[in-house]
């Protein structure tokens, strides 16, 4: 099990620090769990599989995959309540002010904002383009200002030219 805590771990990206914070429990402590010194009661087990969406079965003997499949409404569902469990988060205070605040709308209201929502996603479904990268709009933006300062220019001079030939220069 010590493996299989470690390569968890790993596979979420964490430090040891805030897996251990995350479960609620020290950093010497999942320490001696991965160095296999300690084993997690079936308290422990069960709060990482419940927290980290986790394969019990995986996690107690190496069968299986690492994760539980998730449908996409219980992904959303996960990473709201992994939002609001974060205190920490910057966004935690607005996010909690706008579920209340859609909880106090009546039905209609609702709607609006339901109808909005689906509107925004088909419109990143349909848009099958990709984003241009950090280059990409660098360079394009420079292009264009340069086209600008390119056309601004030959205005400038066309203008003086015209003007020359107006004073009979």
């Amino acid at each position: 099990m010590n493996t299989r805590i470690k390569a968890l771990r790993k596979a979420l990206d964490l430090t040891q620090q805030e897996f251990a914070k995350k479960i609620g429990s020290s950093q010497n402590t999942l320490a001696n769990y991965e160095i296999g010194r300690r084993n997690p009661s079936s308290s422990v087990i069960n709060n990482i599989c419940k927290t980290f969406n986790v394969n019990e079965v995986w996690f107690r003997t190496g069968n299986g995959e690492m994760f539980n499949q998730s449908s996409p409404d219980e992904e959303a569902s996960n990473y709201v309540k992994e939002l609001l469990n974060d205190w920490e988060n910057p966004f935690y205070g607005m996010i909690v002010d706008m579920m209340k605040t859609y909880q106090m709308l009546d039905e209609k209201s609702k709607e609006v904002i339901q109808d909005f929502f689906r509107k925004v996603k088909d419109s990143r479904t349909v848009s099958a383009a990709p984003l241009p990268t950090v280059e990409e709009a660098e360079a394009d933006y420079i292009k264009n200002v340069l086209g600008s300062a390119q056309s601004t220019d030959s205005a400038i001079s066309s203008s003086t030219e015209d003007a020359k030939k107006v004073s009979g220069e």
